[in-house]
């Protein structure tokens, strides 16, 4: 077993044929790349298969910036998030201007210009009207609607009050929350950018002392997916599509396969598929902006076939919803009599061969005579 190309642990275990072992590991957090292999396989007649990888999700942390005058709440909870490695600055921070994988504004203006990257808006205000445009607070916050959207999975909205909170229009959004008076959650996309709005003072609601507030934070962050291009947590397998879904920045995008070729393509859409997983190994993806290119973290691709493992002879196949049977001995199949004819040919020709040098009389032997 080796952690990021460095040997971390080895033993001799037996395995017996057509079965499973399972081992478990205690792994440093910080591990980004595992890798399994088996060794001393002489006479292995498949060796692809000897050799598995996998990505550690917690080597691989995403920068979010938390933009407030102060929140302990969501300095809490931003904290305890996996995958995640937040920072909090003030309003007007030079950081601001800094990529990130995700940006939250608590209760602040949004920087001009506004940052292409996934963000959480809580208690939005006027200047930005390019994305929103504030309307009349309203203090009637009774739950009307509640959509079934998997923001809200989990989420018990029942119980929570909110005092008060802005009234938001914003056309390319979809509420997920609304009340009498207003929407009180509303996520959506606008110019390739996946954004999330809270329209009212978490101080101002009993929210952060729910237990739904630490799990909509949660799902809003696995929603906006802050800089996991790629999903690859249970891995990929080798001929299989990969879904990578780049943030809003991203222009172009790389990877380096197994073998040392590097694959490029020029973002034109919100997603795309790389189907060149034919070999397996370790892919090193890079996102490319404005700023210059930004690895994005490894994703996976093992064999994990089970049929294309198995190499010994069986009585039948499967391919796709039919059974294939093997022919047994019985079966009558073609047999081929060329070669006869060929030794027949050979033996005509040389017939006649002999006939026309040396005539059709038999050859004559002397008998041999001796003295007494």
């Amino acid at each position: 077993l080796s952690l990021d190309g460095t040997l971390f642990d080895s033993r001799r275990i037996e395995v017996p044929s057509n079965s499973r072992l399972n081992l478990t590991w205690d792994l440093p957090e910080e591990t980004a790349v595992v890798e399994g292999r088996l060794s001393e396989n002489e006479g292995d007649l498949l060796a692809l298969d000897d050799i598995a990888w996998t990505v550690h999700q917690k080597g691989v942390d995403n920068r979010a910036l938390v933009v407030t005058e102060g929140n302990l709440f969501l300095e809490q909870v931003f904290g305890v998030l996996p995958n995640i490695d937040a920072f909090k600055v003030p309003p007007g921070s030079e950081l601001i201007s800094e990529p990130y994988d995700l940006m939250i504004f608590d209760g602040v203006p949004l920087p001009d210009p506004i940052p292409q990257t996934d963000m959480l808006i809580i208690n939005p205000q006027p200047g930005s009207e390019s994305l929103f445009v504030p309307t009349a607070i309203f203090s009637d916050t009774t739950t009307v609607r509640i959509a079934d959207d998997p923001i809200l999975q989990f989420v018990e909205w029942s119980g929570v009050n909110v005092r008060q909170a802005q009234g938001v229009s914003a056309p390319w959004a979809e509420a997920l929350v609304s009340a009498q008076g207003g929407p009180l959650i509303l996520a959506g996309e606008q110019n390739n950018q996946r954004i999330a709005i809270l329209t009212f003072d978490l101080n101002q609601s009993d929210l952060p002392l729910q237990i739904a507030f630490p799990i909509l934070m949660a799902n809003i962050t696995d929603w906006l997916n802050p800089g996991t291009a790629v999903d690859g947590r249970d891995g990929f397998k080798t001929g299989e599509s990969v879904p990578i879904a780049p943030s809003a920045d991203t222009t172009a995008i790389s990877i380096l396969k197994p073998d040392g070729n590097q694959w490029f393509a020029e973002i034109n859409a919100e997603s795309l598929l790389f189907s060149e997983t034919t070999e397996p190994g370790i892919y090193q993806l890079t996102l490319r902006n404005a700023l210059g290119d930004n690895p994005a973290g490894p994703f996976a691709v093992n064999l994990f076939s089970t049929a294309e493992s198995s190499i010994q002879p069986i009585g039948t196949i499967q391919v796709g919803q039919t059974t294939v049977e093997t022919a047994v001995a019985e079966d009558v199949g073609q047999r081929e009599f060329w070669p006869w004819l060929v030794a027949i040919a050979f033996i005509i020709l040389a017939v006649e061969w002999w006939v026309h040098h040396r005539g059709t009389r038999l050859p004559k032997f002397r008998r041999s005579q001796s003295n007494v």
